[in-house]
């Protein structure tokens, strides 16, 4: 905090590029710092310039210093998502700046991201990483999204990759599913396609959150649970 008061304080006194208050929310957040006076203080002077000097990658950065840090000020996390909106980001940004918003707990403007990005994430569904589908599922289910489309579109193509990867992806998959209480069919393909590889290649934590998944969305009707019992 030491080091990076002197440049607050100067910027507050001085024409502001993006990328400075991007930097410095990002350091501040790296080195750990979660009180939220410097935060409110770079956000105020963002705000003031209407984010001036702000492109793609210094709106996300400084979205993403306020998540990690988890102090919320909802009119520039309102103003970046917006900003984001009308341009032409990448599918990563996409997946960060949602998955932001949802870490602050800002449900509503979660809703409103997934909608402004909805188009995009149905149609480029495959340009998506592995990490950023995780953090879309995260968002989804921890702003209880009731949107079918969407849902199939980001859990199927998930589903697609952690066959792909290991059973802790599966399982992190399935526990996302049971949360939204939707797609339910995929729920029980995803046990299934454990099932098929051997149950062996299982921890003990990726069976209880397994079981736990389709206890909530199938109330244990599935023949994973037999196989748990004869595993166990």
């Amino acid at each position: 905090i030491a080091a990076v008061e002197p440049r607050i304080t100067c910027l507050s006194h001085t024409s502001v590029a993006g990328h400075q208050i991007a930097t410095m929310t990002w350091i501040l957040a790296k080195q750990g710092c979660r009180h939220a006076d410097p935060y409110h203080r770079l956000s105020s002077i963002a705000l003031y310039t209407r984010l001036a000097g702000f492109d793609e990658e210094a709106l996300c950065k400084t979205l993403w210093s306020f998540a990690v840090a988890q102090v919320r000020c909802t009119r520039l996390a309102t103003e970046i998502v917006h900003e984001l909106a009308e341009l032409p980001i990448s599918t990563s940004s996409i997946a960060l700046a949602i998955w932001s918003v949802a870490k602050l707990k800002m449900y509503h403007l979660v809703e409103d991201a997934f909608n402004a990005f909805r188009d995009r994430i149905v149609n480029e569904i495959d340009g998506f990483s592995g990490g950023d589908l995780k953090r879309l599922r995260w968002a989804f289910a921890s702003a209880g999204i009731t949107d079918g489309t969407l849902c199939e579109t980001i859990f199927s193509r998930s589903f697609q990759l952690c066959q792909q990867r290991d059973v802790e992806s599966l399982a992190s998959l399935m526990r996302g599913l049971s949360i939204t209480g939707q797609c339910i069919s995929l729920l029980s393909k995803s046990a299934s396609s454990i099932l098929e590889s051997g149950m062996e290649k299982c921890k003990d934590n990726d069976i209880a959150a397994m079981a736990w998944s389709l206890s909530v969305a199938l109330q244990g009707d599935h023949k994973f649970f037999d196989h748990v019992i004869n595993f166990i």
